[in-house]
């Protein structure tokens, strides 16, 4: 009797396990016909093939910057250092890894790695309001804090990381100077250049 290990699922392929279910992979994938494929199925080759990914090499390193509603110098110094450390918190709760962060009285920045399962939209916009609701509520300040709607994400390689981790540090002066990164301050979209290659 031919017997397979038992961990031969683990060394399959995901389109190898789809097929074991009796479909192609463009089958499962070509809208409209998927929906001719029985749920139970899906979901069992997801259940499979989702261990085949609990070991995935990624280096996501993300730089966002948000500002303060209209653009109000509403971070004070005097608390700014707690606003940190909530942004600090706030970034690991979500399972992030911070590497940087700042704040001038109008706008904040923000340098961490993500894991590939996190959706940077609902990441940054969890992370800005907790941040806002607990220093609201923690912090107390004379103006209520509340962050802009929108922000700017660029993604960076593992080798830009200390040059962007000092230009955060040294954003008081980057701003008294007037030597600030376009790109880095960018918070919002003036028009759609994402085509503009």
């Amino acid at each position: 009797m031919n017997q397979q290990p038992a961990n031969r699922a683990l060394t399959k392929s995901g389109s190898e396990l789809l097929m074991e279910f009796g479909f192609s992979v463009a089958q499962a994938f070509t809208p409209g016909i998927s929906a001719q494929i029985h749920p139970s199925l899906l979901q069992e080759a997801y259940l499979k093939t989702r261990n085949l990914m609990s070991h995935v090499f990624h280096q996501l390193y993300y730089h966002f910057t948000w500002a303060t509603h209209s653009r109000e110098p509403l971070v004070d110094r005097a608390w700014r250092p707690e606003l940190l450390e909530i942004l600090n918190d706030e970034v690991k709760t979500r399972g992030g890894f911070p590497i940087r962060h700042n704040a001038m009285p109008d706008h904040a920045h923000l340098l961490c790695r993500l894991p590939p399962t996190i959706v940077i939209a609902e990441f940054i916009g969890q992370v800005k309001g907790a941040t806002s609701f607990r220093v609201n509520k923690e912090i107390r300040p004379r103006f209520k804090l509340h962050w802009q709607e929108g922000y700017g994400v660029v993604t960076l390689r593992k080798d830009e990381i200390q040059k962007v981790s000092r230009y955060i540090d040294r954003q008081e002066e980057h701003h008294r100077r007037g030597s600030v990164s376009e790109l880095l301050e960018r918070c919002e979209i003036e028009e759609d250049d994402w085509l503009k290659l």
